[in-house]
């Protein structure tokens, strides 16, 4: 962690340079020492101030934008500013309106103004411009020094160094037909830099805050009283669950990108509520008709047999808690074919068209709001983009790197063939299991004596062997694929993530579905899908479930989907926290 220089200092004080930036490397790591000379020497010609603390093994290197560099960067890349005296209500959000009220439920948000593009020469006009530390919100003084930081090109600095006759020393090789910028996103891929963050707005919780309450002279507590706890009234205002999200603050303290995440998710959970009430609704009508159907359930023991249909199996007198578990398996299982499977299919369907167009709309408005339009227009290019040559713009007279297209439209084809062959593995892992389950049908004889080995070899193996097929491809596929896209060369990050998003869901959908798919069109016997077996085997190789059944088998395979897919992921949340 960072200490105070002294018993009494704070790093948010007016006579400390506030740390807009921090970037970390060990004091052991010398043959990278030439790339960091470099690029901090950009950093000072850009005008930004660093300072050091060392905390062994590792030097923390503080970075601060001084509020004129910070004015220049916004008008720059166009940023938003609030204008005085022209201000908006911020809008609700599409599932409160008209709803009774609804306001209560609405929590104290921060005010919004209409903004424009900042310009240095109508600075006057903009709210709180004539106080640096209250002009830049948080979020945007990290925002435009990472900006800095991701524009520089160490590049000059290097050349120039060769120019003088200083000796070059790095591990750092690359290809020298191959053009990139050289900034802070390079510095950090090298390892130059061991990471980079920013840090969070002083608050009462902080330790040095407490100290410096109790001990410090009059002048300095008047500076903690006025100065603004935007993480405290944060958390006491989002902490509500009553209420909903202050997002505009979200937004001021976090940014876009965040504040875009949690207006989602508080959108999808609060329309989860109709669907949830109308799941429980069809799931407990499925139970009553099941438990009335079968009331004497609880007296025998059962299984499910390959296709579906109840086996009953001796069962201990005393061994009530088998019978119970029994019982209750088979009412559950039989709940989800019901004359409301399909209605509630349908409610889903139309559900998830309302939620497309709810978060839509709101989105749009978020958008607009928060002056997001611009964005994509305004995108660099990312740190791995690498490029054959350059070129100079006619109008701007700014240096670019150039990629051909004819090579990138080859990779994205042999991506496409890769993917494509990835998903086919997807399918026959499901065939696979299907087979065994077929030859272990034949094996263990479970068409003739259906026993507690053949429920546990041919009903929940399976699923087990479904779900642990579909992990493991998927650890190996996510792997892969990230690779593959960056292969890809993409210029920025937009382009990068939609490429990556439409390979992860084309496979993920395959590896994940296949086997629901085939439980609910292939397996039924009404379907006609296997009149003389799977893959022409015979009729001793079919793989069928009768009428009634299939809903439950779909509904085991889906239970066991959601049981031990996160499983991994919450044992590793509890033992490394």
């Amino acid at each position: 962690m960072l200490f105070p220089s002294n018993e009494l200092d704070y790093p948010y004080f007016p006579f400390r340079l506030r740390v807009d930036f921090v970037l970390v490397s060990r004091t052991d790591d010398l043959s990278r020492q030439y790339h960091r000379s470099a690029f901090e020497k950009a950093l000072r010609a850009e005008g930004l101030i660093i300072s050091y603390e060392v905390v062994h093994p590792f030097i923390f290197t503080l970075i601060s934008c001084p509020f004129w560099r910070l004015c220049k960067e916004a008008e720059k890349e166009s940023i938003y500013a609030p204008l005085k005296k022209v201000l908006t209500e911020p809008s609700l959000s599409s599932i409160l309106i008209s709803v009774p009220y609804s306001t209560f439920f609405v929590a104290p948000d921060s005010v919004n103004y209409v903004s424009v593009p900042f310009q240095m020469c109508h600075g006057h006009l903009f709210i709180n411009f004539e106080d640096e530390r209250k002009f830049f919100s948080s979020c945007q003084r990290s925002l435009l020094t990472y900006q800095i930081l991701c524009d520089v090109d160490i590049n000059q600095f290097i050349e120039r160094d060769s120019s003088e006759g200083r000796r070059r020393s790095s591990l750092i090789s690359e290809d020298p037909d191959l053009i990139r910028r050289k900034g802070l996103r390079f510095m950090l891929i090298e390892n130059s830099y061991q990471d980079g963050f920013i840090l969070h707005d002083p608050s009462e919780g902080d330790p040095q805050y407490k100290k410096l309450k109790e001990e410090a002279l009059m002048d300095v507590k008047q500076f903690i009283v006025d100065l603004e706890d935007t993480r405290l009234s944060l958390s006491l205002i989002w902490s509500n669950w009553l209420k909903t999200q202050p997002l505009n603050m979200i937004r001021n303290y976090f940014g876009e990108s965040i504040g875009f995440y949690f207006a989602w998710q508080g959108t999808f959970c609060t329309l989860l509520w109709p669907a949830a009430i109308v799941g429980i609704a069809v799931f407990a009508f499925g139970l009553t008709k099941s438990i009335r159907n079968s009331p004497e359930l609880w007296k025998e023991c059962f299984l499910l047999n390959s296709t579906g249909e109840t086996h009953i199996v001796p069962c201990s007198t005393t061994n009530h808690l088998t019978q119970f578990f029994s019982a209750l398996s088979k009412w559950s299982l039989n709940a989800f074919d019901t004359e409301l499977t399909a209605f509630f299919a349908v409610f889903m369907s139309i559900w998830g068209s309302i939620f497309l167009t709810v978060w839509l709309r709101n989105s749009a408005v978020l958008t607009s709001e928060w002056d997001c339009e611009t964005l994509r227009e305004t995108e660099s290019d990312r740190a791995e983009f690498v490029g054959t040559a350059t070129e100079t713009d006619g109008v701007t007279g700014e240096t670019s790197i150039v990629y051909p297209h004819s090579i990138r439209w080859i990779k994205i084809f042999i991506s496409f063939l890769i993917v494509l062959f990835s998903m086919g593995i997807a399918i026959c892992s499901v065939i696979a299991v299907i087979l065994y389950k077929c030859f272990a049908v034949q094996a263990l004889q479970c068409d003739k004596d259906f026993n507690w080995s053949c429920s546990l070899a041919i009903n929940f193996l399976p699923s087990l062997l479904n779900t642990g097929s579909t992990m493991i491809l998927g650890m190996i596929y996510s792997n892969m694929v990230y690779r593959l896209t960056e292969w890809e060369n993409h210029r920025t990050q937009t382009e990068y993530q939609n490429a990556l998003i439409i390979k992860l869901f084309a496979f993920q959908f395959v590896n994940n579905y296949t086997s629901l798919f085939y439980i609910a069109f292939i397996r039924p016997e009404d379907n006609g899908f296997q009149r003389n077996g799977l893959f022409g085997l015979g009729d001793d190789y079919r793989d069928v479930c009768v009428e009634g059944t299939c809903g439950s088998l779909l509904a085991l395979q889906l239970m066991v989907h959601l049981i031990v897919k996160p499983f991994p992921k919450w044992s590793k949340d509890i033992v490394i926290p």
